[in-house]
Order: C-alpha cells, then sequence, then structure tokens
C-alpha cells in the first residue's frame, strides 16, 4: 500500500460561507472522516486522523472541535496503518459568538418626547437599523432584522413602516448569518393623528339674534382642546387667530375696538403638527 487517506470535513451546527471563509460559532462542530482507497485491491485502513489548531501540535483527533469567538486556522492529515500521510491540508474558521446592535429612529413626520413619551404624527414612520459588530476581528453580517407591532409575530424588516394611531408598542431584534440573536427590544410611540379643535367664545357685552353683536368692552375668547383618540394626545402647541385678514398671530386675550362687522379667524397646531382647518367668526361691533 503506497496510497494516502483522503480525509474530509463536516461542519455540524451554524455556518455561513462567504468569499470562501466558513463563519462559525462555538457551537458549530467540526468532525473529520477519512478513508484510505482501494487501489490494486490493496487498503491498510485508516490509524489516525491528526489535527493542528492555531500553529499548535499535531493531536490525534478523537471528538468534534469547537472554537472560542475569533479567526482559527486548522491543519489535518491522516495516516494509514502502513505509514502513508496525507499531505495537511488547511482550513481557515472564523467563530462568531456576538449578536448584532440594533436601535430604532424615526424616518420622517413631526415627533416629539414629552413627558418621557415619544409622540409621532400619523403620517410619520419608524425606522430600523441594525449593524453586526466586529468582536476578535470577526462578524459573519446581518441576516435581517425582525419586529412586531403589539401582540403581531415578528417579521422580517424592509422598510419604514407607519403606525395606525393610538398607543403603539414595537418590539424588534436582528440576527446575523450564523443565527446570533439579539435581545428584543421594545419601545412604545405614542401616534397621534387627530387635529385640535378651537372655540370662540365671548365674555362681557354682547346680544345675538341673527347677528352676534359685541362692544369694544367685550373680551374675546379663544380656547383649545387636543382630543384624545385611542388614548393618545400630545397637547396643544399654539393658537393663531386673525382679525380681518391680517397676519396670524399667537392668541392672547384681546378686545375689538373699530366699528362694524369683524372677521376673527383662528385655529390650533398639536405638538405632532396635526393643523386644525382654519375657523371665522363674524362678530358686529357696537
Amino acid at each position: 500500500d503506497n496510497t494516502a487517506p483522503i480525509t474530509s470535513l463536516n461542519i455540524a451546527g451554524p455556518l455561513y460561507i462567504k468569499d470562501g471563509i466558513r463563519h462559525i460559532t462555538p457551537e458549530s462542530g467540526l468532525t473529520f472522516a477519512s478513508a484510505d482507497p482501494l487501489v490494486s485491491e490493496v487498503s491498510a485502513g485508516i490509524e489516525r486522523i491528526e489535527t493542528a489548531v492555531d500553529g499548535g501540535q499535531w493531536l490525534k483527533y478523537t471528538q468534534a472541535l469547537k472554537f472560542n469567538e475569533g479567526r482559527h486556522t486548522v491543519k489535518y492529515r491522516a495516516i494509514d496503518n502502513v505509514g502513508n500521510m496525507e499531505t495537511e491540508r488547511v482550513l481557515e474558521v472564523w467563530s462568531d459568538a456576538t449578536a448584532p446592535e440594533s436601535r430604532w429612529l424615526a424616518a420622517s413626520g413631526p415627533w416629539i418626547e414629552k413627558d418621557n413619551k415619544f409622540y409621532l404624527n400619523a403620517l410619520g414612520s419608524i425606522a430600523l437599523e441594525s449593524a453586526d459588530p466586529v468582536r476578535n476581528n470577526v462578524a459573519s453580517g446581518l441576516e435581517n432584522i425582525y419586529y412586531g407591532i403589539d401582540a403581531v409575530p415578528a417579521i422580517k424588516y424592509a422598510a419604514a413602516f407607519n403606525l395606525a394611531e393610538g398607543v403603539r408598542t414595537v418590539n424588534y431584534s436582528a440576527k446575523d448569518n450564523v443565527g446570533n440573536t439579539a435581545l428584543v427590544k421594545s419601545m412604545v410611540v405614542y401616534v397621534d393623528g387627530t387635529k385640535p379643535v378651537t372655540a370662540l367664545s365671548l365674555s362681557g357685552d354682547q346680544y345675538k339674534d341673527d347677528k352676534q353683536y359685541i362692544s369694544r368692552r367685550t373680551d374675546i375668547i379663544i380656547t383649545a382642546v387636543d382630543p384624545a383618540v385611542n388614548n393618545v394626545a400630545v397637547g396643544i402647541k399654539e393658537t393663531k387667530y386673525s382679525v380681518d385678514g391680517e397676519a396670524f398671530a399667537n392668541y392672547t386675550l384681546f378686545k375689538l375696538s373699530a366699528e362694524g362687522k369683524r372677521l376673527v379667524s383662528y385655529y390650533s397646531t398639536d405638538f405632532v403638527a396635526n393643523i386644525e382647518t382654519v375657523k371665522t367668526a363674524a362678530l358686529w361691533v357696537d
């Protein structure tokens, strides 16, 4: 028998191959098997398989090899029962034990952090980002981000998404190419898509029949509320008013001194830019 054995390897457990590099985890196991070819009806059989890890000495292979996080080089060979030694083979494996890191951000639409809550306009969207950090010179790369809204099971993330009005919980995680999965994170978003409601009232001299009459002593009162819809109301940011088509100004209590028909226009905006349609009231100052 003058023929050397031939050894093959198998990787059980997580494995991802890219650009010829085998990415594994510390749970992956490398196993070897060898055969002594039958040539001219002769095969002495396998005596042993040997491995050498990261430049160490040759050792008899007895069980699956596993590797801590980092880059590792494995040499292996087999020897038959009459001393024919296989030419050594070399394998490089990169063991990855680190999960990706993820974060969320508002991708579009007005938002505000207020009273320790994150409010988002209902037309806005949430984006998720993730990266697989390099640890010990190894990163297998991001497989995907996964997310679910409220109690809905997680799905693959593809693009920024909208949320229905109300209190929404976004659960998200990410997985790398060898299956390291980050712990699920959760964020609560208060989604507000409802415009404020503003009303005009009077204090002091007033009389109403087919027209609303006031005097120059009458206070013009404009009040606004932000309706709570699905338990969300971000609150009123500002109320504006205009008299007879002049530029809108921030509301403060005022009176109308010029006699005649006066037009008072007004509207309010909440903290995530839901803007009320302008209302107008006709007042006759006597």
